[in-house]
């Protein structure tokens, strides 16, 4: 699932199949393409070899995805929150 992440960031257009990106709440088409066997993943490959604005559209989303769900910046806002209300369960029983 890293290298998904990873890769989404990246602005990599990318293919990978149903287990590869279990648990990212990505969706297929958008901003990556689906593939749970060899033929379609040559497929989606294919497609991605001869549609150049496919391929730019689906890695501008995935790295809008990644940067907005796993970015630095929406990382730091969960855990101020998280500690927000760790310290006001702490002031609330005190």
């Amino acid at each position: 699932r890293i290298k998904a992440i990873e890769a989404m960031s990246a602005g990599k257009c990318m293919v990978s199949t149903s287990i590869g990106m279990e648990g990212i709440d990505a969706n297929d088409g958008i901003h990556y393409l689906s593939a749970d066997n060899a033929s379609t993943f040559a497929e989606k490959i294919i497609t991605l070899i001869q549609q150049p604005e496919l391929r730019l559209q689906i890695s501008k989303a995935a790295k809008l995805y990644a940067d907005s769900t796993f970015g630095y910046k929406a990382v730091s806002k969960k855990l101020e929150s998280c500690y927000e209300h760790i310290i006001n369960l702490y002031n609330v029983s005190n």
